[in-house]
Formats: structure tokens, C-alpha cells, sequence
């Protein structure tokens, strides 16, 4: 019986260098793993444990792989270890390929692992030079960083398309600077030679970016570390460098953990930034993912994403019966689907159905999903009416959102946007420090309206969490759609938040949800309980933006003032316009007037200065206008 017991639990041991691997960091190692890999599979179900000594491994994959390549792929593997004695970095080959691979597996433990890309998934240089009335940003590139010119690096000039953005960092503390709008890059990149790079954004560019360091990524579908249609998977202590997208994407998955990871710059490198995306991103599973005891730094998105998918409603056949846009997450789970309701954004159950099947609608492109439910259909609004994929009713199967989800004792420091996106149901996040972020730091909603995300994130419980240097509204809580209704009061319902510290919040930022200096910023949403929360100190402003810096000298009379004034920034960030009230006054040795700035969208907290100014003597007046609370809107 013992025999017996010890055969069944005996566990094979592989090597990688076993089948050629060196881990030099040059010798080409990726036939190496493949071989291991396909070693193991022959195994599985087996246990084994696939041992990968510490060193520096590089996985040539070549670019023009199949999309469903990896450098490490794991694929139709049960319970697998997969691990170093320390530290063992997988450098990536392609940049259009996933780095760990992890499909339609089970049982499966990455330990002791890092990930990084060369070629670099971005670039990294310094400002010398903006025309802000063309909009154009010219930069140099730091040693060691790809060229904007490289296919994977410029979006629009070679022949994988890609989306690229810029992002401003002060050189001297390696902050980015979010007072300052991201810069959406919608055109190719112009060499003009001497190692100059000019851009043309779509957004607000001033004198003030030159000497700043600014990063561009080549965003791609590529994640250092992919879960996909797997279960039972822990991930822990794996390090990422960088990434084309997300450090770790879980999608359809059962359980995954990541515990004790990172996210951070390659340690000894001048770089400013990690991945090109989230640090968690996770959809359409059937339990949310455990999140905890990691350190996430200088990413180019949010720490966590958690949530499920909106489905629009395309046509509604009869009573019982409606057509929807195909997605896995309806049929790859049990069904368990709810609406949301266009009045009260409440949740809505659709109750028990007869039969799901695939099928065609003449008038839609994509194809769609015929379901037919037990008990009558509400009245939908449908893309046949309105032609919109947004502006109809949508569903969403809460068996495939990630419900349940954890995220706890993390550390999240200096990277784009958000903290913790929570679209699931039931989720704890609890004693994580968030540190020097735009903010919010925690939003709890659907976003049905635009990502398509949800279904709202009720039932979370937010304890024991630090928030410093927040600038934007620390816990952000809205159902999306009109946030002003009156009759929205159920989008987020039966929310905790208890016992979280809030220091130094509300600096410098130029946009996103929410506000800057609010903590909390709460719509659409009944039944809270915020309790035994510490509300310490809000930013201290060290230095103004300056919107514009403008000369005037000796003008005639009032409409050479006025030209001047106005035509000095047609218009301000996000196009709220400036007007101009003066009085004056002529006289031999100079004049007075007022001048007053402010923008049109009167209602968005804007700060304004009347500046009256009178003078005796001819003079030269230079300033610079100053706006000390930022809105969603406008600077």
C-alpha cells in the first residue's frame, strides 16, 4: 500500500539544460524549451517538476510566428511546476508574442521567474524642442532604447499597427508628470535627422515639456505573462521588466493566484517604465484572481483590472427569445446573466434559460448568440433601433466576471492611471499601500458605456488600505451612464469602506475620473457603510503650471490688448475657451484695465483670478496664468 501511495504522488524531474538550454544571455535558448516543454507534455498528467537553473535565458521566437506561439508555452498541461532556485529571466524574442504562455492547463506553479523583451516594447528619450501651436513633439533617444523608426515601436509605419502614446517624466526624480495630458500620438513619427524624432499629438503641448524625458509605447497584444482557459495556477515570485502590454493577463480562467510578484524597471537601467499596460488584467472568470504581497511599479495602466464583458442586445425575436453579439464569456460558462437597468442602474436577473445557439442577423457584421430564456425578456432597447453598440441594453454572465476577487497586502507606486479597477462582485481589498499615483486609486463601477466592463463591483469591501499622494478622488464609486440622474441610485450597492488612511491627496493632474482633492467621490450608488477612516493632509502645491507664458508690451488701446490676450491660447486644455472682460483707460504715461480668464464650462470647480492692474509708466507685462484646481475637464 505504501508502494502504491508513493507511485501515485511520485513527481519527474527535468532540466532545461538537459536538452541544450545554457543561459548565457546570448545563446539562443527557445529550441532548448521547446523541447522540455514537449517533454513534459508527454508526461502529463504526470506530476513534474521543470527545473530552470538561475542565469539569463534568451527565446529568439521569431516575430512572424503564429499568434498562438509563447516563449514559454505551456499548453493542455496538468500539474506542472515550472521554477528556478533564485532568479532565471526569460529575455523575449518577439515582441508580438506572449512571454509565458499558460493555456487550457491545470495545476500549474511558475516560480522564481522574470520577464523582459528585447527588443524594448518602448522607447525612451528627452524634449528638445515643441511647437505648441502645431501640436509637434520633437525628442531624443536615450542610449540603449530602440529607435521610434522600428516596426514594433512605430504604430503606423510598418506593417503591425499598434497604438502609440507618449508620457512626460521629470528627469530628475523618474515621477510622471500628470499634470501635463498624455500625448496620443496619431501620426508616424518624422525623422529629421541629427537623432531628432519629431510627433505630431492630438493633445496640449507646451513650451514646459522641453528638458522633460518622454517614453513612447508600442502597444501591442502581447502580455509577459498570459493565463488563459486554465485553472488552479499560481504564479509567484515572478519579476517583469517589461512587457508589450500587461505583466499578467488572466482571461477564462478558474483560479489564479499571483502572489509575491513585481512589476519594476530593470533594475541598473536608466529605464522610467515597466509594461505598456496593466499590471493585473482580468476577464471573464469564473473566480476572481488573488492578487497579493506584490510590489507594481511603472506601468503604463492600472495596477488590477477585475471584471467581466457587456454583451449589447441586438434584436429581440419575441417574448422569450433575444439575439446578442457573440462572446465566450456566454457560453464557455454556466449561465447565471443580468441586465442593467437603464433608470436605476440596478442589476437585474434574466433568470434560468432554454437553450443558447450561435447564429446570423443580416444586418449586424459580427456574429451572434440566439438565447432563449425561461421567463419573459424585459423591454430592451436594440442595435437594430439604435444602430449603436453602446447606446443599447446589454447583458452579462456573473459567472464569467471574476467574482470573489482578492486583492490584498499589495504595494502599488508611480505608474499611469489607476489603482484598482473593481468591476466584480464581492471582492475584498484590503492593506494595500497606494503611493504616488494619478488616482483614483480605487474605482468601484461598471463601464458599460465605453470598455464595456462589469457588471459594478458591489459587495466590495475596501479595509485597511494606505493612500498616499493620490491626486485625483482617492475611492471613485459611479455606475456609468448619466452620473447627475436622480433615479441611478443602485449602479454599486452594499459597499464597506473601513479603517483606510488618506494622506497627502489632490496634487497636480490634468484629467481623469473624478476630482482633484476629493477622497471620496461617490454617485449612483446605496447602502454604504464608510467608517473609522483617517483623513490626514492634502497636497502641498510646490510650483503653479503654467498654461501660457505671454509678453505685453505698450498696446494702443483696449482691442491690441484683447487680440493679444485671446489669441495667446485660443484655447485652453480640452478645449474649454477663454473669454476676456477689460475696462480702460488712456492716458499719456499708460493706461489701467482688468483682465479676467475664464473657461466656458462654468461648473467643473474651476478657479479663477481677477487681476487689476493700473501703471503709471510705459512697461512690458509678463505672466503666466495659473490654475491650482484641476478638474476632469480642463486644466
Amino acid at each position: 500500500m505504501l508502494c502504491l501511495q508513493w507511485s501515485a504522488h511520485a513527481q519527474t524531474v527535468l532540466n532545461v539544460t538537459t536538452y541544450g538550454a545554457v543561459g548565457d544571455g546570448v545563446t539562443d535558448d527557445y529550441p532548448a524549451f521547446v523541447a522540455a516543454l514537449d517533454a513534459v507534455a508527454q508526461l502529463s498528467p504526470a506530476q513534474v517538476i521543470l527545473q530552470i537553473p538561475d542565469g539569463s535565458y534568451r527565446l529568439a521566437l521569431s516575430q512572424s510566428a503564429d499568434s498562438s506561439a509563447g516563449h514559454l508555452k505551456i499548453s493542455g498541461i496538468s500539474n506542472l511546476t515550472v521554477e528556478a532556485s533564485n532568479q532565471a529571466t526569460l529575455i523575449c524574442g518577439s515582441p508580438y508574442h506572449h512571454g509565458i504562455y499558460i493555456n487550457a492547463s491545470g495545476n500549474i506553479t511558475v516560480r522564481n521567474l522574470a520577464v523582459d523583451y528585447d527588443p524594448l516594447p518602448h522607447t525612451q528619450g528627452t524634449v528638445v524642442a515643441t511647437t505648441p501651436a502645431s501640436r509637434y513633439v520633437d525628442i531624443t533617444i536615450d542610449p540603449g532604447f530602440p529607435l521610434p523608426t522600428e516596426d514594433h515601436i512605430d504604430g503606423y509605419g510598418g506593417a503591425h499597427t499598434a497604438t502609440n502614446v507618449g508620457y512626460l517624466y521629470d528627469p530628475t526624480t523618474g515621477r510622471k508628470l500628470n499634470q501635463y495630458m498624455d500625448q496620443y500620438l496619431r501620426e508616424q513619427v518624422v525623422d529629421l535627422g541629427g537623432g531628432v524624432y519629431r510627433y505630431h499629438t492630438s493633445n496640449t503641448v507646451l513650451d514646459d515639456f522641453v528638458g522633460l524625458k518622454f517614453v513612447v509605447v508600442g502597444r501591442r497584444k502581447a502580455d509577459a505573462v498570459k493565463c488563459n482557459s486554465s485553472g488552479d495556477v499560481l504564479l509567484e515570485n515572478v519579476t517583469v521588466y517589461s512587457a508589450p502590454a500587461t505583466a499578467f493577463n488572466i482571461q477564462s480562467c478558474d483560479l489564479v493566484t499571483v502572489d509575491q510578484c513585481t512589476i519594476e524597471q530593470l533594475p541598473n537601467s536608466t529605464r522610467l517604465f515597466s509594461t505598456n499596460a496593466d499590471g493585473v488584467h482580468s476577464k471573464w472568470c469564473t473566480v476572481g484572481p488573488v492578487v497579493s504581497n506584490c510590489y507594481f511599479t511603472g506601468m503604463g495602466d492600472d495596477s488590477v483590472n477585475i471584471g467581466g464583458s457587456f454583451v449589447p442586445v441586438i434584436k429581440v425575436e419575441d417574448a422569450y427569445t433575444i439575439v446578442v453579439e457573440s462572446h465566450g464569456s456566454l457560453f464557455n460558462f454556466a449561465d447565471d446573466f443580468i441586465y442593467m437597468d437603464k433608470t436605476t442602474h440596478g442589476l437585474i436577473s434574466l433568470g434560468p434559460i432554454v437553450s443558447i445557439k450561435t447564429t446570423t442577423i443580416s444586418e449586424y457584421s459580427k456574429g451572434c448568440m440566439r438565447i432563449v430564456f425561461e421567463n419573459p425578456v424585459p423591454t430592451f432597447v436594440t442595435w437594430l433601433t439604435t444602430q449603436d453598440v453602446r447606446s443599447c441594453s446589454q447583458i452579462l454572465n456573473l459567472n464569467a466576471c471574476g467574482r470573489g476577487a482578492v486583492v490584498t497586502d499589495n504595494h502599488f507606486y508611480n505608474h499611469r492611471a489607476r489603482g484598482v479597477l473593481m468591476r466584480a462582485p464581492d471582492s475584498l481589498i484590503q492593506g494595500n499601500h497606494f503611493h504616488t499615483i494619478a488616482g483614483p486609486a480605487i474605482v468601484i463601477s461598471n463601464d458599460s458605456s465605453f470598455l464595456s466592463e462589469g457588471p459594478s463591483g458591489s459587495g466590495a469591501q475596501v479595509l485597511d488600505n494606505t493612500f498616499t499622494n493620490v491626486e485625483r478622488s482617492n475611492i471613485w464609486i459611479q455606475s456609468s451612464g448619466d452620473g447627475s440622474s436622480t433615479t441611478a441610485t443602485k449602479g454599486v450597492l452594499d459597499v464597506v469602506i473601513d479603517n483606510n488612511t488618506f494622506n497627502d491627496y489632490g496634487g497636480l493632474n490634468a484629467y481623469g475620473r473624478g476630482a482633484v482633492a476629493y477622497v471620496f467621490y461617490i454617485r449612483n450608488a446605496s447602502d454604504f457603510q464608510i467608517s473609522n477612516n483617517t483623513i490626514g493632509e492634502p497636497a502641498f502645491m510646490q510650483y503653479p503650471v503654467s498654461v501660457f507664458d505671454e509678453n505685453f508690451d505698450s498696446y494702443a488701446d483696449t482691442a491690441a490688448l484683447q487680440n493679444v490676450w485671446i489669441n495667446a491660447v485660443p484655447s485652453s486644455p480640452n478645449n474649454a475657451s477663454l473669454t476676456l472682460t477689460d475696462t480702460f483707460t488712456a492716458t499719456p504715461s499708460g493706461y489701467s484695465t482688468t483682465l479676467n480668464s475664464q473657461t466656458a464650462k462654468a461648473n467643473n470647480g474651476v478657479n479663477y483670478r481677477d487681476m487689476g492692474i493700473t501703471v503709471t509708466e510705459d512697461f512690458t507685462l509678463t505672466f503666466k496664468m495659473l490654475q491650482s484646481n484641476f478638474s476632469r475637464y480642463n486644466m
